[in-house]
């Protein structure tokens, strides 16, 4: 009961004095912000400094960062590559059942599986 007290108390006078440290949170989330954000770039000796042109050098840069640049691939055409026999197809499409998931399970390292499941 003097627990429940006590903090019916510390909420009253929150509520009157207020949270002091308000403002210095207020401060230093408004400097995070300043200093996380992106208004120019520059690239090839190049500055960019409106949003647009911002946003092109940017998706570009990631555009031929996901692009291959090689024209090549290597051939299979010739490669003996094995079939699947149509037991084997048949085998994939079987679904899991409970024995197998805990097998499964259990031979797993302690600390790659995070314990069973409800």
């Amino acid at each position: 009961m003097e627990e429940i007290s006590q903090r019916q108390k510390s909420r009253a006078l929150w509520l009157q004095v207020g949270d002091r440290k308000q403002k210095v949170f207020h401060k230093v989330a408004n400097m995070h912000r300043k200093f996380n954000s992106l208004s120019t770039i520059e690239l090839e000796r190049v500055l960019y400094d409106t949003l647009p042109a911002v946003k092109f050098v940017i998706f570009g840069f990631y555009k031929s960062l996901f692009t291959e640049s090689e024209s090549w691939r290597p051939l299979v055409d010739g490669l003996p590559l094995s079939q699947l026999r149509l037991t084997e197809k048949e085998s994939i499409e079987i679904p899991f059942n409970e024995e197998e998931v805990s097998k499964a399970r259990f031979e797993c390292c302690v600390d790659k599986f995070p314990g069973p499941m409800e």
